[in-house]
């Protein structure tokens, strides 16, 4: 059972391969709230919100055009990919 604790998947995307530090992984929590707040109201009670609002929310987060992808989209970046957008 070691190895099913300690496996790494392989998601075919090759860089950085340490785990994010914790500034990381705050600013990276912290972007992905913003872009949330865009489409929602404060305080909004997640439990009441449908499946169709949380992926059309969803799919127009990840068709935003990103700086960090060379203003592409994470669609356009890994249409493809292993890595699961969807």
């Amino acid at each position: 059972m070691y190895w099913i604790r300690h496996a790494k998947p392989d998601f075919g995307v090759h860089g950085q391969s340490r785990p994010l530090t914790k500034e990381a992984q705050q600013t990276t929590n912290e972007n992905t709230n913003g872009l949330l707040g865009q489409f929602s109201q404060k305080k909004t009670n997640l439990a009441q919100v449908n499946n169709e609002e949380i992926n059309q929310t969803f799919c127009l987060i990840i068709h935003q055009p990103r700086k960090c992808l060379g203003k592409k989209t994470a669609w356009v970046i890994y249409p493809r990919s292993d890595i699961l957008l969807w």
